[in-house]
Order: C-alpha cells, then sequence, then structure tokens
C-alpha cells in the first residue's frame, strides 16, 4: 500500500507499506489519523506513519466488503459471511464480536451517520438496518427496501439516507 502527500499542487509518494495480499475492498482511517485499516479477502490494522501492526482484525467467515471506524476506534466489519462483526481496539485484539441483525445475505456496505451515533447498514437481501453505534443495537429495520439487492447508501443528515440498488433505483429514507 502507498500513501500519498498532495504537497504543492503535487501527488508525491510518503509512505509504502507492505500489509494484505489479495483484494482490498474499504480502507478506514481513525479521526486522528493513526490508525488504517483495509479490510477484503484479509484485513489488517497499522499505524501509517511506521507500518506497524495495530492489533488484528479476525473472526469474518467469508471476504469482508465494508468496514467503519467509530471517533472511539471501534471497527464494525461485514460482508459475504452474512455476519456483522464488532472489533473494540486500538490495538484490535482478536476475534470480533458478532452483532445480531436481521440481515439474511450479504452486507455490501455500511455508513455511519454524520454525528457517528448510527451505523446503516445495506444488504443482498433487499433491505436496510439501522443500529446504534454505541450499542450495537437494532434501530430500525427496513425489510424489502427494495426489488433487488442493495449496493450501496449514503447518510444525507443525521435522520435521512439514500440507498441504491440493482433495480436501478436509488430512494430517500427518513428514519421518523
Amino acid at each position: 500500500m502507498t500513501i500519498l502527500n498532495w504537497e504543492n499542487g503535487q501527488l508525491e509518494q510518503h509512505k509504502e507499506h507492505y500489509m494484505l495480499t489479495g483484494i482490498v475492498n474499504e480502507i478506514v482511517w481513525s479521526k486522528d489519523n493513526k490508525v488504517l485499516v483495509a479490510v477484503g479477502e484479509k484485513a489488517c490494522a497499522l499505524n501509517p506513519e511506521s507500518g506497524s501492526r495495530t492489533g488484528d482484525v479476525l473472526g469474518a467467515t467469508g471476504k469482508i466488503l465494508c468496514a467503519v471506524l467509530t471517533n472511539e476506534n471501534v471497527l464494525f466489519s461485514a460482508g459475504e459471511g452474512n455476519e456483522i462483526l464488532r472489533h473494540d481496539g486500538v490495538p484490535f485484539k482478536g476475534q470480533g464480536k458478532p452483532v445480531k441483525h436481521p440481515h439474511t445475505g450479504f452486507v455490501n456496505q455500511m455508513r455511519l451517520s454524520p454525528d457517528k451515533s448510527k451505523l446503516a447498514t445495506a444488504s443482498s437481501d433487499k433491505s436496510i438496518c439501522i443500529f446504534d453505534a454505541k450499542s450495537g443495537e437494532v434501530i430500525k429495520h427496513y425489510p424489502g427496501a427494495h426489488a433487488m439487492g442493495i449496493y450501496d447508501l449514503i447518510w444525507i443528515d443525521d435522520q435521512t439516507f439514500a440507498s441504491a440498488s440493482a433495480d436501478n433505483s436509488v430512494k430517500q429514507w427518513t428514519l421518523e
């Protein structure tokens, strides 16, 4: 992995670290930019300056498709194993803890709300789920939100988000 800096209108190589082999599906940074987590066929957490590992991100039974890192350095990861895992860190230590959820298919995407209090997940099972980002408890579930699998979502504000599906539609949702 190469970390680049933008300086004086130029993109320059800053650091290069060899951390993972295989596909990387998502990279997330800590709020203070001292932890970088890359997930995909495998997962790795490291200090981007030194390249030293900042723990293990373990427990996924399939490819990890998405991840988010909260301001408290709690990593949520999900993917093809139909599991959502919570990894407390830094440093990350061992197996992630399973988060109970209603999805029955791959979890394709997850996003934190702008205020970082809620976590939204989008699934191939056509559903969306909203969680409390601190406790991991389900706040709201939208089964059959789309006619086909949902690939992505984005928060518009702390109560409103949009989802994009394989059914060629984009929908806007409000939590209330």
